[in-house]
């Protein structure tokens, strides 16, 4: 278990560094990229809390625990937006946590309901922050200026389209 959490990290860290580097790649090559990386993202947070579980059972069993596999994938989501915004790898994740929620109350007979809850959070917040970083992605392309150049304008699209 230990050896197989390491491969996984080193594979994680390989990737960020990939993705950080692939700069003006074409934009599928990107998005393929990062989709593989919100993966990987995935499966090293699962075998962090795998190799825990296997140490300690009862630790793992605790719905503190449950909550902190699932919050330490959202902090990974918000600081990678922040960095780089790319929606691939959010709705990626978005996608993983939906399974986590149908696996919650399928096979679990939503015996922990607020995993569940905590699950839907996260999607809906998922999906605000896709939604903002595809819509910054084509403004940019649009009027060819930098992300940061648009915001005013992006939150005036976006106030006009709520009201």
């Amino acid at each position: 278990m230990l050896i197989s959490t390491v491969i996984i990290i080193g594979l994680l860290a390989s990737l960020y560094v990939l993705v950080r580097k692939m700069g003006k790649a074409n934009r599928l090559m990107k998005i393929t990229f990062n989709i593989y990386y919100a993966w990987i993202t995935v499966a090293s947070v699962v075998s962090i809390f795998s190799l825990i579980s296997s140490l300690n059972t009862k630790l793992y069993d605790s719905l503190l625990m449950r909550l902190l596999t699932i919050g330490s994938m959202v902090v990974l989501v918000i600081l990678t937006y922040i960095r780089r915004k790319e929606f691939a790898y959010t709705l990626t994740i978005l996608f993983a946590m939906i399974g986590i929620i149908a696996k919650h109350n399928f096979e679990y007979m939503n015996r922990y309901p607020e995993i569940v809850t905590m699950g839907i959070i996260v999607v809906i917040l998922g999906i605000f922050i896709s939604l903002i970083s595809f819509v910054e992605m084509n403004l940019s392309t649009i009027y060819g200026k930098p992300p940061t150049q648009i915001y005013s304008l992006k939150y005036l699209i976006i106030a006009e389209w709520i009201a």
